[in-house]
């Protein structure tokens, strides 16, 4: 029993790893591939692989889908209009800032956002100082990031505008999180909820292509690294983090990933134009160890209450 329940946790942590690793690996590909192609492309085709994608694995479940819309339209609204300017930011922001840097922002700014977007929660009063208290250190963190990456970029107003474009993404991120758990509570799958989130952002890719001089018709290469963007932002990582969370305590699962943007980190090192910052690096860690031991506090005193 103690070899199985062993293996069974090595098992979760490579999961959860691999979850980290892949999510990692897409932010730096993004920022490669969206160096010659526009956003709005990579968006319009990477989002409706993916929609295709999930109503397909649920295909044998479509009247689940289509109670979905019958008795929760507006919830698959609201999803629909935060994933917009969720992944809008994401695609955009990944053209213009350093992926570490993205990364870092993104997760940083996920708890404070969930921590005011759940004030009206019943909360014991030591979590919500913990919450108060590392919202203040996570925003000194996230702020010194954003100077220190204004300090060395090239384009000062683009790089200010992508840093709080940045920062709407996590709290929208945030937003999209606590909407995904509504739709849990209410029964529905992970799948099927990716099934029908990307139909708003998807149609606004289109209309922005449709009114500009982009063009629907690429390369064939470029068509591939558009599905490698697809599989690696979106269809693999809910698989690893999936087969990670039913296998593993979902305390250890927020003490691992909040590592993502320290992965991203070296991961962007095999592009040359990405040179090794130790002032980088360094608040990148130390916003990846707040965010765990926030985590852990805040879980050690939920466990107590």
């Amino acid at each position: 029993m103690f070899k199985k329940i062993g293996i069974s946790v090595v098992a979760g942590c490579i999961f959860i790893f691999a979850y980290c690793f892949t999510l990692a690996s897409s932010s730096v590909w993004v920022n490669y591939v969206e160096s010659f192609v526009d956003p709005a492309i990579v968006i319009f085709y990477a989002l409706l692989i993916t929609t295709l994608f999930f109503n397909l694995v649920n295909i044998h479940k479509y009247r689940t889908t289509v109670t979905m819309f019958r008795e929760h339209l507006p919830l698959v609204i609201k999803i629909n209009l935060s994933s917009t300017i969720l992944w809008a930011a994401t695609f955009y922001c990944l053209k213009y800032l350093n992926p570490a840097v993205f990364m870092a922002l993104l997760f940083g700014v996920v708890p404070v956002a969930t921590a005011i977007l759940t004030l009206h929660q019943d909360k014991a009063t030591k979590v919500r100082k913990v919450e108060f208290y590392f919202s203040g250190l996570l925003f000194l963190l996230l702020a010194s990031i954003s100077l220190n990456h204004l300090l060395v970029a090239a384009d000062k107003k683009v790089a200010l505008a992508s840093l709080v474009l940045a920062a709407v993404g996590g709290c929208f991120s945030a937003y999209t999180n606590v909407l995904s758990r509504q739709f849990a509570g209410l029964k529905y799958t992970a799948s099927h909820v990716l099934a029908v989130r990307f139909y708003l952002i998807t149609l606004v890719a289109f209309l922005v292509i449709i009114f500009s001089p982009l063009s629907f018709t690429l390369s064939l290469k470029i068509y591939f690294d558009i599905v490698l963007v697809a599989a690696l932002s979106l269809m693999l990582p809910l698989f690893l983090l999936q087969k990670g969370i039913e296998r593993l305590d979902t305390v250890l699962v927020s003490f691992i990933i909040p590592f993502v943007p320290v992965f991203t980190f070296f991961i962007q090192m095999v592009n040359p134009q990405y040179a090794f910052s130790k002032i980088n690096f360094t608040l990148i860690l130390l916003l990846t160890v707040a965010i765990i031991v926030s985590a852990a506090i805040k879980g050690r005193l939920s466990i107590k209450n």
